[in-house]
C-alpha cells in the first residue's frame, strides 16, 4: 500500500512539473506541409545520415519545418518510391540539427500524405498529423490496428 502512495505522489509531482504531460484531447491543424522532390544537394548531405541513407537512393520528398520553435527547421524526409511505401504508408523520418550540421532522427513513422503540422506540442515539438484535406485530421479506420478509431497524430 505504501509503495502505491509513493508512486502516486511521484507521478503527481512529475505531472505538475510537466514531465508526464497528458496528450491533448483534440488536435488542430496549423498548416499542411509542402514537400519538394529531393535534389542532389540534399541527397549528398542525407546519404551519410544512417536513418535515411538508404531512402535517399530512391525517389523522396523533403520539407523544412521548425517544429520546436528554436528558429532552426527540422528536416522531414518522406519516401515516394514503392521501395519504401506500402499499405501502411510511406516511410517518413524527421531529423533535427543538434549542432555541427549532423542530423539526428527524432521521429520515424509510416504515413500517408498529406501531412500537416498541428498547433499542439508534446515534449516541446509540434505534433505531425495526417490531414484529411479538409482542414481536419484523418482517423485510423483499419479494424484491429493499434490506432483504430484514433486521430493519426505523432
Amino acid at each position: 500500500m505504501r509503495s502505491i502512495n509513493v508512486l502516486t505522489v511521484v507521478a503527481a509531482m512529475c505531472f505538475a512539473a510537466g514531465v508526464l504531460a497528458a496528450p491533448p484531447k483534440s488536435y488542430t491543424i496549423d498548416h499542411e506541409i509542402k514537400f519538394e522532390p529531393g535534389d542532389p544537394k540534399w541527397t549528398a548531405r542525407l546519404r551519410n545520415t544512417a536513418a535515411v541513407g538508404d531512402l535517399v537512393d530512391y525517389e523522396y520528398m523533403i520539407a523544412l519545418e521548425d517544429l520546436n520553435d528554436d528558429q532552426k527547421p527540422e528536416v522531414i524526409v518522406m519516401a515516394s518510391s514503392s521501395d519504401f511505401c506500402g499499405s501502411g504508408g510511406c516511410r517518413m523520418v524527421v531529423l533535427e540539427d543538434r549542432g555541427s550540421g549532423r542530423l539526428n532522427p527524432i521521429l520515424q513513422q509510416y504515413v500517408t500524405p498529406p501531412l500537416a503540422v498541428t498547433r499542439e506540442k508534446q515534449g516541446g515539438y509540434r505534433l505531425l498529423a495526417i490531414s484529411n484535406g479538409k482542414g481536419g485530421i484523418e482517423i485510423a479506420d483499419r479494424p484491429g490496428a493499434p490506432m483504430h478509431g484514433k486521430p493519426l497524430v505523432w
